[in-house]
C-alpha cells in the first residue's frame, strides 16, 4: 500500500498528496525549516513549518529533502523608514545605466 499524506491548504482546506508531492527543506535554524507543496486543487504553493518529527515522517515516506543555510543578512536590522522618492529616482537612474 503507497502512503498517502493530508495537508491543509488555505484556500481549499484538507488536501490528499503523495510524498513525492512534498518536499521538505532543513535549515540550519530548525525555526526556519519548512514543507512545501503544490494544491492539486487550487495550484497554490503553500508552505509550512513543522516540528523535526513531522519533518522525519515525511521524509520516511518519501518526501524529497532539500538543505539549505539560513543567510546571515536576514538578521541584520532593516531600516524602519520608508524609501523616499528621491531615493526611488535614483534606484532608478542606476539601472538605466545598466
Amino acid at each position: 500500500m503507497r502512503a498517502r499524506l493530508v495537508a491543509s491548504c488555505p484556500r481549499c482546506g484538507p488536501v490528499e498528496l503523495a510524498p513525492e508531492d512534498v518536499q521538505v527543506w532543513i535549515c540550519d535554524r530548525q525555526d526556519a525549516s519548512y514543507y512545501q507543496f503544490r494544491c492539486p486543487g487550487c495550484s497554490r504553493r503553500v508552505a509550512k513549518g513543522a516540528s523535526p518529527e513531522v519533518f522525519d515522517v515525511l521524509l520516511l515516506v518519501g518526501a524529497a529533502l532539500h538543505v539549505w543555510d539560513y543567510p546571515e543578512e536576514l538578521d541584520e536590522p532593516r531600516p524602519r523608514r520608508p524609501i523616499s522618492r528621491e531615493e526611488i529616482a535614483l534606484f532608478m537612474r542606476e539601472l538605466e545605466e545598466l
